[in-house]
């Protein structure tokens, strides 16, 4: 990666949308569970590098949890986040959430919560803002993450370079 990308953030209204299936093919190949559709109220947001065609380098699903289930607490949940593997640690990841959360802010949610097993993830998340309850662990793998959506101007992304 020779020239910095600024993607462009694009909200996925249906499932017939061919960015879907783009994003779906891109989630597949990062995760273990698969992307779909849920008819459940749910935001679906890719990341496009606009000069290689709009090619999706990233996806984030964010559910509505308002009506809150019993392992979840919170107003949202980000149950997807991927970045095709070519784009990672240049900010795409921070962009996404970055522009999740603001929309639950824009939308008065005050809590967003994630799940995650893997420990580079939780640490992404919380350099993101997102607080690890240990109270809530169900393992010691498992981690649940939340961020409070306090009143106010939208966040900017945080870095998502790392050292590592």
């Amino acid at each position: 990666m020779n020239a910095p990308v600024v993607p462009e953030i694009r909200r996925i209204t249906t499932p017939d949308d061919p960015l879907f299936y783009d994003a779906k093919r891109l989630n597949d190949t990062t995760h273990a569970y698969h992307l779909s559709w849920l008819d459940s109220p749910c935001l679906n947001y890719v990341a496009l590098d606009t000069s290689i065609s709009e090619k999706v380098i990233g996806v984030i699903q964010v559910e509505d949890y308002s009506q809150a289930r019993d392992h979840i607490r919170g107003d949202a949940y980000i149950s997807r986040l991927a970045v095709d593997g070519e784009y990672r640690r240049i900010g795409i990841g921070s962009l996404l959430v970055a522009h999740a959360v603001n929309i639950a802010r824009e939308a008065n949610l005050t809590l967003m919560s994630t799940i995650t097993m893997a420990p580079s993830a939780a640490a992404f998340f919380e350099r993101q803002g997102f607080v690890c309850d240990p109270q809530r662990r169900n393992s010691r793998f498992t981690r649940y993450l939340d961020l409070s959506l306090p009143a106010g101007p939208p966040n900017k992304p945080a870095n998502d370079i790392t050292s590592e």
